[in-house]
Order: C-alpha cells, then sequence, then structure tokens
C-alpha cells in the first residue's frame, strides 16, 4: 500500500492540517474482495488525530482487500467537526475545503463515502447530512449522536467544547442530528446511512435513540449492534462489515 502524508494550508482552520491518504494499489499477497475503486472520507475521535486509524487498526490492509482509497485528516482536537465558536470552521473544511484541495491534487475515484467512529461518528453524520449530495453512504461506528449529552458529561472537564459551542455552550440547529436528517430528506439526496454500536457502550442509548427517530421520519438506515465497549478493539473488528455494506451499496449506483 501507498501512504500519503503531509499538510495543506487550510483557510476554513487558519493552520496546517495533517493529511494522510491511503492508496488502495499493492497487488502482493492479497486477492481483493471488491474491485470497484471507491473513496472514503475517515472521521478519527475526540482528541485524536488522523494518525489513530493507522495505528489501532487494519484500515491499510481493509482499504485495499475492498478497494477504497481512504482520506484521513486532522481534526483538531475535539472541534466536533463544526464550525467552532471559538476556532475554525471544521465543519466547512471536512465538507469543502478538504475535497476540494484533496480531488485538485490526487485522482480519486468518484464514489465517495464518508465515516467515522465516536467523535467522528458524530462528525460522518453532521459533513454527510450538510453536504449528502457529495455522498453515496454515511457508516458511523459508536457515534455521539447526542451533542447535548456530551456536553453533559463532559463540559466541565473538557473546556475545547467551549469553544466549539461557546460558555455556556447553546446549540443550534445545524448541531442537531435529526434537523439536518430532515433537510437531507426535504433536499431528495439523502445518502444512505450505515451505523453500528456495541451493546456494552456508553453511547449505545444514544444511538438507539437517533436511528429510532430516522425511522419515524421515513429514513431508511441500516443499523446493527453487537458486544463490545467503546474501544478500538471494536471499531478494528466491525470496519469490515462496514466495508462490506458499503461496496454493495456501491455496486447498486
Amino acid at each position: 500500500m501507498s501512504v500519503f502524508s503531509g499538510e495543506i494550508t487550510s483557510m476554513e482552520t487558519m493552520s496546517n492540517v495533517t493529511v494522510r491518504i491511503i492508496f488502495p494499489d499493492s497487488p502482493f499477497d492479497l486477492e481483493q474482495l471488491d474491485t470497484k475503486p471507491k473513496t472514503m472520507y475517515l472521521l478519527h475521535g475526540g482528541g485524536g488525530s488522523s494518525g489513530d486509524w493507522l495505528r489501532f487498526t487494519r484500515i491499510e490492509y481493509l482499504a485495499r482487500l475492498y478497494n477504497f482509497t481512504i482520506v484521513l485528516a486532522d481534526a483538531g482536537g475535539s472541534s466536533f467537526y463544526s464550525n467552532m465558536k471559538y476556532g475554525g470552521n471544521y465543519l466547512k473544511f471536512f465538507g469543502e475545503e478538504l475535497p476540494e484541495e484533496v480531488e485538485k491534487r490526487f485522482c480519486l475515484p468518484d464514489m465517495t463515502f464518508i465515516c467515522g467512529q465516536s467523535m467522528g461518528g458524530y462528525g460522518c453524520m453532521k459533513v454527510g447530512l450538510t453536504y449528502p449530495e457529495r455522498y453515496r453512504a454515511i457508516g458511523c461506528l459508536s457515534g455521539a449522536l447526542k451533542p447535548e449529552h456530551i456536553i453533559a458529561m463532559y463540559y466541565e472537564r473538557n473546556p475545547q467544547l467551549c469553544a466549539v459551542w461557546g460558555d455556556p455552550p447553546i446549540l443550534d440547529d445545524g448541531d442537531d442530528l435529526r434537523y439536518l436528517a430532515r433537510q437531507a430528506l426535504k433536499k431528495g439526496d439523502a445518502p444512505d446511512i450505515i451505523g453500528c454500536c456495541g451493546t456494552e457502550d456508553f453511547l449505545y442509548e444514544d444511538n438507539i435513540w437517533f436511528y429510532n427517530y430516522l425511522k419515524t421520519i421515513g429514513y431508511e438506515n441500516e443499523v446493527f449492534y453487537e458486544n463490545g465497549r467503546h474501544m478500538w478493539d471494536f471499531w478494528d473488528k466491525y470496519m469490515p462489515v462496514m466495508m462490506e455494506k458499503m461496496c454493495k451499496l456501491a455496486q447498486k449506483k
């Protein structure tokens, strides 16, 4: 596999941002399970970086196995992929600037997905539903899908939440994934949603709440729950399942 690692200068975050791209181009000792070229923007969790997926999972191997070019970028610690009250515009960066900058420098497959875990699960939903025309599907692993719950748990311990939503934190419609899902349905180009979460995860109830809500508004989604906690071993185990489901969707379009 070829892995590019570098920095781009972002006007939206007013900083240099580390970007990593995994290219599924190694022909050795591996028979691909899917041959259709695809792109995935893969988002990391709170307090992490774009290197987490490379360090803690088999993502390079899986990229080749399922033929995904994977784009990863740093999200400023705990930005929640939002246009921060005091900080960078991370929603605009991931939804607009990053794809534009990457796609003009590299030849990426047109079929595009967005995926993430934990804070990145919220981020892939937020970016994917704000810019629904860009993505075939959204894949969410153990997503922090209810920001008011995150604020209630971590507000006093994580000052960056104040940088994201103010002090005291104030959420608006653009932070509410239910609102964004309704808007995507109205536009008529809502991407498919695939979700998963561990039954011992502290975000398990939030995930049930969100995916059940999607069903009430007629937004079809596929979600599965398995034994597991909010840990990398769970995400490493079920990322192949997520990719298999995305491959099936790619074959339909």
